[in-house]
């Protein structure tokens, strides 16, 4: 019937909201229940199951202004809200979890951490638990690893900051596999639908000033659309589109048939437009530097967060694309 859960972070508890099952029953204080269940001190951020019947509480530790180094934060609590009466669930998972992910059919979970992946089996007989861990290579230095987990939770896509291949984890069996790319990797996304992972490679730049005031590129920036069906099984089956300006990150529309191409490691007014299937692509000056690029579920509109531009007195920007 829908519903709302709240993490109370001083009483270390959730309270969990349900509308009436009727849906014909007016929502008034009468006909929504509440219901309140323990969660793990310093709880701050959630995680629903696509299915709704599993909620997730965990701790991100980017949330904090200070957080103790020796605090692992790696508690989390798992809430089954399908019966009557919510049943919560503590478990641990790996140092610092960065995210937390429910795969489609809603049976397991898996977090992603500094030393890998813990694998959640959210409908065992015994109630959620620990399944497996899986160590990815260790983060050197400032490098910084980026994690994409396919929609089934077959695959975990992993790019590590500065390098010129993905390596593709299988979650079930550990196996590994590496697809080797020309350049470095600087974002990478799996299609929402399932069908595709990208990954963008953004190249070196001169000091001296491009096309609407952006970095000139030595070279052109690449998009490699990795077809998830064959990618596995034959790691050189990918296509690589070549674009004309400075771009290093993207998102994805739900069907993985666009993607929206921008930078903001560098300030820089140019949005691409690009179709992952012809590689036809367009390029806009949105007149101010590219924050981030929001896609809407159908593809057909984007919202632009936008910086403002050198004098202007603006306190933000954006565009409508």
């Amino acid at each position: 019937p829908g519903g709302a859960v709240v993490i109370n972070e001083r009483s270390d508890d959730a309270t969990i909201f349900r509308l009436p099952s009727d849906e014909d029953s007016p929502v008034s204080a009468e006909t929504v229940t509440v219901h309140s269940v323990p969660v793990h001190p310093r709880a701050n951020a959630w995680r629903v199951g696509p299915k709704s019947r599993f909620a997730i509480a965990w701790s991100d530790a980017r949330a904090f202004s200070r957080v103790d180094p020796t605090e692992g934060l790696q508690d989390l609590t798992v809430i089954d809200l399908d019966g009557d009466e919510p049943v919560s669930t503590r478990l641990s998972a790996g140092y610092r979890p960065s995210q937390v992910v429910v795969e489609e059919s809603g049976k397991r979970a898996y977090v992603v951490s500094q030393p890998g992946i813990t694998v959640l089996h959210l409908t065992h007989a015994d109630g959620p638990r620990v399944e497996r861990e899986l160590f990815l290579p260790e983060e050197a230095g400032d490098q910084a690893r980026d994690v994409s987990i396919t929609p089934d939770g077959a695959f975990a896509f992993v790019r590590m900051a500065g390098e010129s291949s993905v390596l593709i984890v299988d979650l079930a069996s550990d196996e590994r596999i590496t697809v080797n790319l020309p350049a470095p990797v600087t974002d990478l996304d799996v299609s929402a639908d399932g069908t595709k992972a990208v990954a963008v490679m953004r190249t070196p730049t001169e000091p001296a000033a491009g096309a609407a005031g952006a970095p000139a590129a030595t070279e052109p920036s690449r998009i490699a659309v990795l077809p998830l069906d064959t990618i596995v099984t034959d790691p050189e089956d990918y296509e690589i589109h070549e674009l004309d300006g400075l771009f290093g990150s993207a998102v994805l529309s739900q069907d993985g048939r666009y993607a929206l191409a921008f930078t903001n490691a560098v300030a820089s007014p140019l949005l691409a437009i690009v179709d992952l299937e012809t590689g036809e692509h367009r390029e806009l000056d949105l007149r101010a530097p590219v924050r981030a690029a929001f896609l809407l579920e159908d593809g057909s509109h984007a919202v632009v967060l936008l910086t403002p531009p050198a004098g202007s007195a603006r306190r933000g920007a954006f565009s409508l694309v």
